[in-house]
């Protein structure tokens, strides 16, 4: 017998559901009004001016690390523990992946870890930060100072986590 137990039950009310039909019934799914309609929404929740749909997550850390200057096989942290997308996202566009141990309370990247990391690894040029289940707090503060003090950029995958703050860090703003 196989039982599925759910990390989460989605929540998908009844307006997306139809908002979701309405796209993909205008056969229409590209760029256009409601693509910029998203993107705006999504912007306000994150507290941030803009705000740019993709065709995945996966894609979009891709695009993130080109926007930072990042070139082929330049090293990425990445946490140990997640789902697979993130490491392919890196990978996918050449980057170098390299997993760091995370924190076994948060499943973001151990901070102790990411220090020790970058000390020996002076090859890395950014880390992804996983917002993992929602999750926005001290271990995300801990993250920042530690890429602050080694000089290395921070993206963010705010994915399963928009609408989540903590003393003043909004998920999707932070990397």
């Amino acid at each position: 017998m196989n039982t599925v137990i759910p990390l989460a039950e989605p929540l998908l009310p009844a307006a997306c559901a139809d908002a979701v039909a309405d796209v993909v019934s205008s056969t229409f799914v590209g760029p256009g009004q409601r693509t910029r309609t998203f993107e705006e929404s999504i912007a306000t929740v994150a507290c941030v001016e803009d705000a740019v749909a993709t065709a995945s997550g996966t894609v979009a850390l891709g695009i993130a690390a080109r926007a930072i200057g990042l070139v082929p096989g330049d090293e990425v942290v990445v946490p140990a523990y997640g789902v697979i997308s993130v490491a392919n996202g890196f990978a996918a566009e050449g980057f170098a992946v390299r997993p760091v141990e995370v924190d076994r309370a948060t499943a973001m990247i151990d901070p102790a870890a990411l220090d020790a990391e970058l000390a020996s690894s002076p090859a890395v040029r950014a880390i992804c930060m996983v917002d993992f289940s929602g999750y926005v707090g001290p271990v995300t503060r801990a993250l920042l100072d530690v890429a602050h003090a080694h000089g290395v950029p921070v993206i963010e995958d705010a994915a399963c986590a928009l609408g989540s703050t903590c003393d003043g860090l909004v998920a999707g703003s932070i990397g």
